[in-house]
């Protein structure tokens, strides 16, 4: 994976970053199609200035499926956390904030991604302090970053993760 300088730093001072995988330009022909894995955080001033920016772009293995992508950029952002301070995690995937509930975690084990989601698990279950895993919505538009409940600067994380997928899918 390729991370932008300070990436560590600069999640670990607002405690917020978003993941999110992508689909290249082929992404609705199975066999030519490319994903991208992604994850990042945007500071916004008031104005709208941007303060702070970090990002991670990789490439997903295996099948290249949207899914795989959401779940890999997952994997990559808990593999360099060492569990040591709070944050949230905005993802926009139902697939992968349903994967952290304990009810679904077998049929994870056993479903269609089993081998990303084994090395998940294996990377979650030894933080110390665990992450919160927040479902925000994509895309936003204006009327709807006026009407979600969760403080906007997770939408603007869940953007930055996307713009970062994108880069390599």
């Amino acid at each position: 994976p390729d991370f932008s300088p300070g990436f560590i730093d600069i999640i670990r001072k607002y405690g917020r970053v978003g993941t999110d995988g992508a689909g290249g330009v082929n992404s609705s022909r199975p066999k030519y199609r490319t994903v991208g894995a992604g994850g990042g955080y945007m500071h916004l001033a008031e104005n709208g200035d941007l303060i702070d920016f970090a990002y991670f772009y990789c490439k997903v293995p295996g099948s290249q499926t949207v899914p795989r992508s959401e779940t890999w950029s997952m994997i990559t952002l808990l593999r360099i956390l060492r569990g040591d301070f709070q944050l949230t995690i905005a993802v926009d995937a139902s697939y992968v904030v349903d994967g952290f509930s304990p009810d679904m975690r077998q049929s994870y084990l056993e479903g269609s991604n089993c081998d990303l989601w084994k090395l998940l698990y294996e990377v979650w279950d030894p933080l110390v302090i665990k992450p919160t895993i927040l479902k925000v919505s994509s895309h936003l538009t204006k009327h709807q970053l006026n009407r979600i409940s969760y403080p906007v600067e997770f939408a603007w994380a869940n953007e930055a993760a996307d713009m970062a997928a994108k880069l390599i899918a």
